[in-house]
Protein backbone atom coordinates (compact mmCIF):
# COMPACT_ATOMS: atom_id res chain seq x y z
CA UNK A 1 0.00 0.00 0.00
CA UNK A 2 2.55 2.06 -0.11
CA UNK A 3 3.06 3.10 3.77
CA UNK A 4 6.73 3.42 5.24
CA UNK A 5 8.08 1.40 8.57
CA UNK A 6 7.76 4.41 10.46
CA UNK A 7 4.28 4.65 9.39
CA UNK A 8 3.02 1.66 10.36
CA UNK A 9 5.16 1.86 13.81
CA UNK A 10 2.62 4.96 14.20
CA UNK A 11 0.05 3.01 14.33
CA UNK A 12 1.08 0.27 16.24
CA UNK A 13 1.77 2.63 19.05
CA UNK A 14 -1.57 4.08 18.74
CA UNK A 15 -1.48 6.76 16.05
CA UNK A 16 -4.58 6.12 14.36
CA UNK A 17 -4.57 6.03 10.40
CA UNK A 18 -6.63 9.16 8.47
CA UNK A 19 -10.05 8.21 7.46
CA UNK A 20 -8.81 8.18 3.59
CA UNK A 21 -6.50 5.97 4.93
CA UNK A 22 -8.56 3.56 7.33
CA UNK A 23 -10.81 3.17 3.88
CA UNK A 24 -8.17 2.11 2.06
CA UNK A 25 -7.02 -0.28 4.85
CA UNK A 26 -10.63 -2.07 4.93
CA UNK A 27 -10.53 -2.15 1.10
CA UNK A 28 -7.17 -4.04 1.01
CA UNK A 29 -7.88 -6.26 4.01
CA UNK A 30 -11.27 -7.08 3.25
CA UNK A 31 -12.89 -6.03 6.25
CA UNK A 32 -15.62 -3.36 7.95
CA UNK A 33 -13.59 -0.13 9.66
CA UNK A 34 -15.91 -1.81 12.91
CA UNK A 35 -14.13 -5.01 13.00
CA UNK A 36 -10.41 -3.37 12.55
CA UNK A 37 -11.09 -0.97 15.46
CA UNK A 38 -12.10 -3.31 17.94
CA UNK A 39 -15.67 -2.67 17.78
CA UNK A 40 -16.89 -5.66 16.68
CA UNK A 41 -15.69 -8.84 19.10
CA UNK A 42 -17.92 -11.00 17.07
CA UNK A 43 -16.11 -11.17 13.92
CA UNK A 44 -19.05 -11.73 11.65
CA UNK A 45 -17.12 -11.72 8.24
CA UNK A 46 -16.84 -15.14 6.91
CA UNK A 47 -14.77 -16.30 4.13
CA UNK A 48 -15.78 -18.53 1.40
CA UNK A 49 -14.36 -20.34 -1.80
CA UNK A 50 -15.49 -22.55 -4.39
CA UNK A 51 -13.53 -22.93 -7.65
CA UNK A 52 -12.10 -19.93 -9.30
CA UNK A 53 -14.61 -17.46 -6.92
CA UNK A 54 -14.39 -15.94 -3.63
CA UNK A 55 -16.60 -13.67 -1.62
CA UNK A 56 -17.46 -13.01 1.89
CA UNK A 57 -20.73 -12.32 4.27
CA UNK A 58 -21.11 -10.17 6.71
CA UNK A 59 -24.18 -9.81 8.20
CA UNK A 60 -24.08 -7.50 11.69
CA UNK A 61 -26.08 -9.07 14.68
CA UNK A 62 -28.17 -5.88 15.39
CA UNK A 63 -30.20 -5.64 12.22
CA UNK A 64 -33.47 -6.12 12.33
CA UNK A 65 -35.03 -9.79 11.65
CA UNK A 66 -36.60 -8.58 8.24
CA UNK A 67 -33.64 -7.00 6.98
CA UNK A 68 -31.50 -10.07 8.58
CA UNK A 69 -33.92 -12.39 6.93
CA UNK A 70 -33.51 -10.75 3.17
CA UNK A 71 -29.71 -10.41 3.46
CA UNK A 72 -29.60 -13.94 4.07
CA UNK A 73 -31.70 -14.67 1.32
CA UNK A 74 -29.47 -13.03 -1.22
CA UNK A 75 -26.31 -14.53 0.30
CA UNK A 76 -28.33 -18.14 0.18
CA UNK A 77 -28.95 -17.62 -3.59
CA UNK A 78 -26.03 -16.25 -4.93
CA UNK A 79 -24.39 -19.60 -2.94
CA UNK A 80 -26.80 -21.95 -4.43
CA UNK A 81 -25.83 -20.90 -8.06
CA UNK A 82 -21.74 -20.48 -7.94
CA UNK A 83 -21.30 -23.39 -5.50
CA UNK A 84 -24.36 -25.44 -5.59
CA UNK A 85 -25.10 -25.39 -9.73
CA UNK A 86 -28.47 -25.70 -8.74
CA UNK A 87 -31.15 -24.49 -12.38
CA UNK A 88 -33.98 -22.42 -11.83
CA UNK A 89 -36.48 -25.43 -11.14
CA UNK A 90 -34.16 -26.42 -8.04
CA UNK A 91 -34.31 -22.83 -7.15
CA UNK A 92 -38.26 -22.68 -6.97
CA UNK A 93 -39.78 -25.10 -8.75
CA UNK A 94 -42.25 -26.96 -6.67
CA UNK A 95 -39.20 -28.62 -4.79
CA UNK A 96 -36.72 -26.02 -4.81
CA UNK A 97 -34.91 -24.73 -2.05
CA UNK A 98 -36.44 -21.73 -2.45
CA UNK A 99 -40.21 -22.73 -3.27
CA UNK A 100 -42.56 -20.36 -3.60
CA UNK A 101 -39.75 -17.78 -4.78
CA UNK A 102 -39.11 -16.58 -8.11
CA UNK A 103 -35.87 -15.54 -9.77
CA UNK A 104 -36.54 -11.53 -9.66
CA UNK A 105 -37.37 -11.42 -5.89
CA UNK A 106 -34.14 -13.73 -5.24
CA UNK A 107 -32.40 -11.12 -8.00
CA UNK A 108 -33.83 -8.38 -5.37
CA UNK A 109 -32.60 -10.07 -2.47
CA UNK A 110 -29.20 -10.70 -3.94
CA UNK A 111 -28.75 -6.59 -4.96
CA UNK A 112 -29.68 -5.55 -1.25
CA UNK A 113 -27.35 -7.92 0.06
CA UNK A 114 -24.63 -6.91 -2.44
CA UNK A 115 -25.45 -2.78 -2.02
CA UNK A 116 -25.62 -3.52 1.62
CA UNK A 117 -21.62 -4.87 1.78
CA UNK A 118 -23.44 -8.40 3.13
CA UNK A 119 -21.88 -9.81 0.53
CA UNK A 120 -18.46 -9.49 -1.38
CA UNK A 121 -17.12 -10.88 -4.43
CA UNK A 122 -13.24 -10.91 -3.57
CA UNK A 123 -12.09 -13.59 -6.33
CA UNK A 124 -13.52 -14.37 -9.77
CA UNK A 125 -11.96 -16.74 -12.25
CA UNK A 126 -11.04 -15.96 -15.92
CA UNK A 127 -11.20 -17.72 -19.21
CA UNK A 128 -7.98 -17.22 -20.18
CA UNK A 129 -7.88 -19.68 -23.67
CA UNK A 130 -10.73 -17.75 -25.42
CA UNK A 131 -8.94 -14.74 -24.39
CA UNK A 132 -5.96 -15.66 -26.50
CA UNK A 133 -8.16 -16.70 -28.71
CA UNK A 134 -9.92 -13.08 -29.45
CA UNK A 135 -6.54 -11.48 -29.07
CA UNK A 136 -5.33 -13.76 -32.44
CA UNK A 137 -8.36 -13.18 -34.05
CA UNK A 138 -8.95 -9.40 -33.54
CA UNK A 139 -5.55 -8.48 -34.24
CA UNK A 140 -4.85 -6.13 -34.05
CA UNK A 141 -7.44 -3.84 -33.65
CA UNK A 142 -8.62 -5.54 -30.10
CA UNK A 143 -5.80 -4.84 -27.28
CA UNK A 144 -6.87 -6.39 -24.39
CA UNK A 145 -9.90 -8.92 -23.67
CA UNK A 146 -11.19 -9.84 -20.00
CA UNK A 147 -13.22 -13.02 -20.11
CA UNK A 148 -15.00 -13.50 -17.21
CA UNK A 149 -15.56 -17.01 -15.89
CA UNK A 150 -19.73 -17.53 -14.79
CA UNK A 151 -20.95 -20.00 -12.79
CA UNK A 152 -21.54 -23.22 -14.23
CA UNK A 153 -24.41 -25.88 -13.25
CA UNK A 154 -23.50 -29.21 -12.00
CA UNK A 155 -21.68 -31.50 -14.28
CA UNK A 156 -22.35 -28.85 -16.93
CA UNK A 157 -19.74 -26.22 -18.70
CA UNK A 158 -23.53 -23.78 -18.59
CA UNK A 159 -24.69 -22.08 -16.07
CA UNK A 160 -27.97 -23.54 -15.37
CA UNK A 161 -29.61 -19.97 -14.00
CA UNK A 162 -30.51 -17.16 -16.41
CA UNK A 163 -29.69 -14.32 -13.83
CA UNK A 164 -28.59 -11.06 -15.52
CA UNK A 165 -28.11 -9.96 -12.47
CA UNK A 166 -25.26 -12.06 -10.88
CA UNK A 167 -23.39 -12.18 -13.89
CA UNK A 168 -23.25 -8.16 -13.56
CA UNK A 169 -21.80 -8.34 -10.83
CA UNK A 170 -18.80 -10.42 -11.85
CA UNK A 171 -18.28 -8.29 -14.61
CA UNK A 172 -18.34 -5.18 -12.81
CA UNK A 173 -15.84 -6.79 -10.01
CA UNK A 174 -13.27 -7.87 -12.79
CA UNK A 175 -13.56 -4.21 -14.60
CA UNK A 176 -13.35 -2.97 -10.99
CA UNK A 177 -10.60 -4.40 -10.00
CA UNK A 178 -8.48 -5.05 -13.19
CA UNK A 179 -9.51 -2.04 -15.80
CA UNK A 180 -9.86 0.67 -13.26
CA UNK A 181 -6.50 0.24 -11.03
CA UNK A 182 -4.21 0.61 -14.70
CA UNK A 183 -6.29 4.27 -15.52
CA UNK A 184 -4.01 6.83 -16.14
CA UNK A 185 -4.32 9.98 -14.79
CA UNK A 186 -6.40 12.70 -17.36
CA UNK A 187 -10.06 12.38 -18.56
CA UNK A 188 -11.94 9.00 -18.47
CA UNK A 189 -14.77 8.57 -19.77
CA UNK A 190 -17.89 6.90 -18.00
CA UNK A 191 -20.86 5.48 -19.79
CA UNK A 192 -24.41 4.86 -18.49
CA UNK A 193 -26.05 1.51 -17.11
CA UNK A 194 -26.20 -0.02 -14.53
CA UNK A 195 -23.53 -2.42 -15.24
CA UNK A 196 -21.24 1.16 -15.12
CA UNK A 197 -22.85 1.92 -11.79
CA UNK A 198 -21.61 -1.20 -9.93
CA UNK A 199 -18.17 -0.35 -11.48
CA UNK A 200 -18.51 2.87 -9.88
CA UNK A 201 -19.76 0.94 -6.59
CA UNK A 202 -16.87 -1.92 -6.93
CA UNK A 203 -13.73 0.00 -7.09
CA UNK A 204 -11.07 0.31 -4.82
CA UNK A 205 -11.59 3.30 -2.81
CA UNK A 206 -8.23 5.23 -2.82
CA UNK A 207 -6.79 7.87 -2.11
CA UNK A 208 -3.65 8.04 -4.18
CA UNK A 209 -4.30 5.55 -7.10
CA UNK A 210 -6.80 7.31 -9.12
CA UNK A 211 -4.68 10.92 -8.35
CA UNK A 212 -5.62 13.24 -10.80
CA UNK A 213 -8.40 11.72 -12.77
CA UNK A 214 -11.66 13.57 -13.81
CA UNK A 215 -14.09 11.28 -13.86
CA UNK A 216 -16.41 12.71 -17.16
CA UNK A 217 -20.24 11.66 -18.06
CA UNK A 218 -21.23 10.55 -21.65
CA UNK A 219 -24.59 10.84 -21.32
CA UNK A 220 -27.82 13.37 -20.15
CA UNK A 221 -31.30 12.42 -19.02
CA UNK A 222 -33.93 14.27 -18.48
CA UNK A 223 -36.05 11.52 -16.87
CA UNK A 224 -35.56 11.51 -12.76
CA UNK A 225 -36.60 8.28 -13.07
CA UNK A 226 -33.41 7.01 -14.80
CA UNK A 227 -31.43 8.64 -12.93
CA UNK A 228 -32.78 7.17 -9.53
CA UNK A 229 -32.40 3.81 -11.30
CA UNK A 230 -28.90 4.33 -11.72
CA UNK A 231 -29.05 4.17 -15.44
CA UNK A 232 -27.21 7.76 -15.39
CA UNK A 233 -23.50 7.72 -16.18
CA UNK A 234 -23.81 11.32 -14.29
CA UNK A 235 -24.69 9.17 -11.10
CA UNK A 236 -21.59 7.35 -11.25
CA UNK A 237 -19.18 9.75 -12.11
CA UNK A 238 -20.44 11.50 -8.48
CA UNK A 239 -20.05 7.74 -7.13
CA UNK A 240 -16.38 7.71 -7.96
CA UNK A 241 -15.18 10.83 -7.09
CA UNK A 242 -17.09 10.53 -3.72
CA UNK A 243 -15.32 7.57 -3.14
CA UNK A 244 -11.56 8.63 -4.59
CA UNK A 245 -10.40 11.73 -3.07
CA UNK A 246 -8.20 14.00 -5.62
CA UNK A 247 -10.13 13.06 -8.43
CA UNK A 248 -13.28 15.22 -9.49
CA UNK A 249 -16.76 14.96 -11.50
CA UNK A 250 -17.38 16.14 -14.56
CA UNK A 251 -21.04 15.40 -15.15
CA UNK A 252 -23.00 16.31 -18.11
CA UNK A 253 -26.81 18.12 -17.36
CA UNK A 254 -29.60 17.72 -20.15
CA UNK A 255 -29.86 20.34 -22.69
CA UNK A 256 -32.74 20.39 -24.61
CA UNK A 257 -31.60 20.94 -28.89
CA UNK A 258 -32.12 24.62 -29.02
CA UNK A 259 -29.91 25.06 -26.10
CA UNK A 260 -27.11 22.87 -27.72
CA UNK A 261 -25.06 25.75 -29.27
CA UNK A 262 -21.95 25.95 -26.76
CA UNK A 263 -20.10 27.89 -28.13
CA UNK A 264 -21.51 31.45 -27.76
CA UNK A 265 -20.38 34.30 -25.51
CA UNK A 266 -23.31 34.27 -23.16
CA UNK A 267 -23.54 30.43 -21.88
CA UNK A 268 -25.70 29.41 -19.23
CA UNK A 269 -24.35 27.48 -15.83
CA UNK A 270 -25.82 24.21 -17.58
CA UNK A 271 -24.52 24.98 -20.55
CA UNK A 272 -20.90 26.05 -19.25
CA UNK A 273 -21.02 22.07 -17.27
CA UNK A 274 -21.96 20.86 -20.79
CA UNK A 275 -19.45 22.03 -22.26
CA UNK A 276 -16.60 21.58 -19.92
CA UNK A 277 -17.91 17.77 -19.71
CA UNK A 278 -17.58 17.52 -23.66
CA UNK A 279 -14.16 19.14 -23.97
CA UNK A 280 -12.92 16.88 -21.16
CA UNK A 281 -14.71 13.87 -23.07
CA UNK A 282 -12.62 15.34 -26.07
CA UNK A 283 -8.83 14.71 -24.57
CA UNK A 284 -10.14 11.34 -22.91
CA UNK A 285 -7.69 8.50 -22.23
CA UNK A 286 -10.11 5.92 -22.08
CA UNK A 287 -14.01 5.52 -22.36
CA UNK A 288 -15.38 2.63 -20.16
CA UNK A 289 -19.29 1.63 -21.41
CA UNK A 290 -21.64 -1.01 -21.91
CA UNK A 291 -23.47 -1.92 -25.33
CA UNK A 292 -26.90 -1.35 -24.64
CA UNK A 293 -28.70 -1.35 -27.93
CA UNK A 294 -31.09 -3.96 -27.60
CA UNK A 295 -33.37 -2.25 -25.27
CA UNK A 296 -34.62 1.03 -24.51
CA UNK A 297 -36.77 2.78 -21.89
CA UNK A 298 -40.15 3.96 -24.01
CA UNK A 299 -43.13 4.13 -22.45
CA UNK A 300 -44.27 3.65 -18.96
CA UNK A 301 -46.92 1.32 -17.15
CA UNK A 302 -49.18 1.67 -14.74
CA UNK A 303 -47.28 2.72 -11.97
CA UNK A 304 -45.45 4.56 -13.66
CA UNK A 305 -42.33 3.39 -14.04
CA UNK A 306 -40.23 3.15 -16.85
CA UNK A 307 -41.43 0.14 -19.23
CA UNK A 308 -38.49 -1.44 -21.26
CA UNK A 309 -39.07 -2.72 -24.75
CA UNK A 310 -36.11 -5.30 -25.60
CA UNK A 311 -35.13 -5.67 -29.15
CA UNK A 312 -33.72 -9.02 -28.90
CA UNK A 313 -30.99 -10.69 -31.47
CA UNK A 314 -32.96 -11.30 -34.77
CA UNK A 315 -34.20 -7.62 -34.80
CA UNK A 316 -30.46 -6.31 -35.34
CA UNK A 317 -30.03 -8.52 -37.66
CA UNK A 318 -32.78 -8.10 -39.71
CA UNK A 319 -32.05 -4.38 -39.23
CA UNK A 320 -28.65 -4.52 -40.07
CA UNK A 321 -29.36 -6.46 -43.03
CA UNK A 322 -31.62 -4.34 -44.27
CA UNK A 323 -29.08 -1.09 -43.98
CA UNK A 324 -27.04 -3.25 -45.75
CA UNK A 325 -29.41 -3.25 -48.55
CA UNK A 326 -29.66 0.37 -48.61
CA UNK A 327 -26.19 1.23 -48.25
CA UNK A 328 -26.29 2.82 -45.25
CA UNK A 329 -25.07 0.06 -42.67
CA UNK A 330 -22.36 2.15 -41.83
CA UNK A 331 -25.38 4.37 -40.00
CA UNK A 332 -25.60 1.46 -37.68
CA UNK A 333 -22.30 1.45 -36.18
CA UNK A 334 -23.59 5.10 -34.84
CA UNK A 335 -26.72 3.73 -33.55
CA UNK A 336 -25.20 0.64 -31.45
CA UNK A 337 -23.03 3.71 -30.54
CA UNK A 338 -25.72 6.03 -29.15
CA UNK A 339 -27.09 2.71 -27.26
CA UNK A 340 -23.73 2.72 -25.12
CA UNK A 341 -23.93 6.23 -25.03
CA UNK A 342 -27.24 6.89 -24.11
CA UNK A 343 -30.64 7.93 -25.11
CA UNK A 344 -30.26 11.75 -26.17
CA UNK A 345 -26.66 12.18 -25.21
CA UNK A 346 -25.12 15.27 -25.32
CA UNK A 347 -21.42 14.55 -26.36
CA UNK A 348 -23.03 12.56 -29.42
CA UNK A 349 -26.69 14.50 -30.42
CA UNK A 350 -29.46 12.46 -30.37
CA UNK A 351 -29.57 8.95 -31.18
CA UNK A 352 -32.74 6.80 -31.23
CA UNK A 353 -34.00 3.98 -33.60
CA UNK A 354 -36.07 6.43 -35.15
CA UNK A 355 -33.11 8.79 -36.17
CA UNK A 356 -30.96 5.91 -38.23
CA UNK A 357 -30.90 7.92 -41.35
CA UNK A 358 -29.14 10.75 -39.63
CA UNK A 359 -25.40 10.15 -40.32
CA UNK A 360 -24.46 13.39 -39.00
CA UNK A 361 -25.55 12.43 -35.60
CA UNK A 362 -22.97 10.05 -35.36
CA UNK A 363 -20.21 11.43 -36.84
CA UNK A 364 -19.17 13.74 -33.41
CA UNK A 365 -19.45 10.08 -31.67
CA UNK A 366 -17.72 8.16 -34.23
CA UNK A 367 -14.73 10.62 -34.28
CA UNK A 368 -14.43 10.48 -30.46
CA UNK A 369 -13.77 7.09 -30.18
CA UNK A 370 -11.44 6.86 -32.35
CA UNK A 371 -9.51 9.70 -31.65
CA UNK A 372 -9.23 7.99 -28.01
CA UNK A 373 -8.01 4.87 -29.37
CA UNK A 374 -5.12 6.65 -31.99
CA UNK A 375 -3.84 8.10 -28.95
CA UNK A 376 -0.64 6.25 -26.68
CA UNK A 377 -2.32 3.89 -24.51
CA UNK A 378 -5.61 5.25 -25.31
CA UNK A 379 -8.54 2.72 -24.58
CA UNK A 380 -12.33 1.87 -25.48
CA UNK A 381 -14.02 -0.63 -22.97
CA UNK A 382 -16.89 -2.54 -23.71
CA UNK A 383 -18.29 -4.30 -20.55
CA UNK A 384 -21.62 -6.18 -21.91
CA UNK A 385 -22.47 -9.49 -20.14
CA UNK A 386 -25.93 -11.65 -21.38
CA UNK A 387 -26.87 -13.14 -24.92
CA UNK A 388 -28.93 -10.30 -25.59
CA UNK A 389 -25.87 -8.00 -26.28
CA UNK A 390 -23.78 -10.62 -28.27
CA UNK A 391 -24.42 -9.17 -31.55
CA UNK A 392 -24.22 -5.27 -30.56
CA UNK A 393 -20.46 -6.32 -28.88
CA UNK A 394 -19.89 -8.17 -31.94
CA UNK A 395 -20.75 -4.81 -34.64
CA UNK A 396 -18.78 -3.00 -32.55
CA UNK A 397 -15.91 -5.02 -32.43
CA UNK A 398 -15.95 -5.26 -35.92
CA UNK A 399 -16.45 -2.10 -36.88
CA UNK A 400 -13.42 -0.84 -34.73
CA UNK A 401 -15.33 1.31 -32.34
CA UNK A 402 -13.69 -0.34 -29.06
CA UNK A 403 -10.12 -1.86 -28.59
CA UNK A 404 -11.15 -3.56 -25.10
CA UNK A 405 -13.37 -6.13 -23.87
CA UNK A 406 -14.37 -7.26 -20.42
CA UNK A 407 -17.15 -9.99 -21.43
CA UNK A 408 -18.90 -12.95 -20.45
CA UNK A 409 -17.50 -17.03 -22.25
CA UNK A 410 -20.94 -17.01 -24.27
CA UNK A 411 -20.26 -13.57 -25.67
CA UNK A 412 -16.41 -14.69 -26.47
CA UNK A 413 -17.66 -17.48 -27.87
CA UNK A 414 -20.46 -15.93 -30.24
CA UNK A 415 -17.20 -13.36 -31.15
CA UNK A 416 -15.19 -16.35 -32.31
CA UNK A 417 -17.59 -17.93 -34.10
CA UNK A 418 -18.56 -15.13 -36.10
CA UNK A 419 -14.82 -13.90 -37.10
CA UNK A 420 -13.78 -17.69 -38.06
CA UNK A 421 -17.32 -17.44 -40.62
CA UNK A 422 -16.82 -14.65 -41.96
CA UNK A 423 -12.78 -15.52 -42.95
CA UNK A 424 -14.36 -19.00 -44.37
CA UNK A 425 -16.59 -16.86 -46.41
CA UNK A 426 -13.77 -14.51 -47.37
CA UNK A 427 -11.81 -18.07 -48.77
CA UNK A 428 -14.08 -19.16 -51.31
Amino acid sequence: MGVSESGVANWMNGTMPSVSRLVEICSFLDVSSDYLLGMDEHGCIERHEHGEFGWTTNIPEQLTEELSDEYLQGIQFFEAVVRDGLCETELTGPNGRFKGQTIAGLERSFRTAVFANALKLNRIGRNWRLEDDLLKLYSPSLKQVIVVELPKGRGSNKSCVSSHLLNIEFLAFAAATEVFPALEEGAIGIGPGYTMYRCAELVPPSQHRYKSINWSSTMEVNNHQQEVASVSSNLAVKVLAAHNPNTRAFHLPYLPPEERNLYGDSLTAHQTQAAATIEELRVARAILMTVGGVSSATNHNQHGQPKLRTFGPKFLYDLHEQLKLEGRASSFRGEVLGYMLGSNAQAIGDASFQSIQERKVFAPALNLLRNIMERNNGFVWVIATGVHKKIATEMVVRNGLANALVIDEEIADYLIDAKRARRDLASF
